[in-house]
């Protein structure tokens, strides 16, 4: 956790969190709540003790979360926000390991009615970032 906090930056995303336990989930969210380096709001899609992903935004970024997307599979977790007054679509991703028509299906399903807006995506094997105007 320290070493994720002490790079200073305001969105951070994660995969593969595993958290199925509530308790733990509460836990999670308080220590970087009140994080020493930076605080950070924890969102999550984790339920199950597999796969799952989160997304930490700083306490100190201009940000408003708009709409939330999950997916029954927790390998997704889209955030529409407005940072700074410009709306963005952040991601965060779990690939799969193999062909998943059902993932790329999902991930479009979330993504394409957002396609004129910046969208900052990462995960698993990848980090996809648009133009912030």
């Amino acid at each position: 956790m320290s070493a994720l906090t002490s790079t200073g930056s305001d969105i951070l995303f994660l995969s593969d969190i595993r958290i199925s336990d509530r308790t733990c989930l509460l836990k999670v969210q308080q220590s970087f709540n009140s994080n020493p380096n930076k605080s950070y709001q924890f969102i999550a899609n984790s339920t199950k003790n597999s796969r799952g992903t989160a997304i930490l935004v700083s306490y100190k970024l201009e940000f408003t979360i708009l709409e939330e997307y999950r997916d029954e599979e927790e390998n997704i977790l889209g955030l529409l926000c407005s940072i700074r007054g410009i709306e963005i679509l952040v991601v965060s991703i779990y690939g799969p390991n193999n062909a998943d028509d059902l993932f790329y299906e999902e991930l479009r399903r979330i993504v394409l009615p957002h396609a004129n807006k910046p969208i900052i995506m990462g995960g698993t094997g990848t980090v996809f970032l648009t133009k912030i105007n």
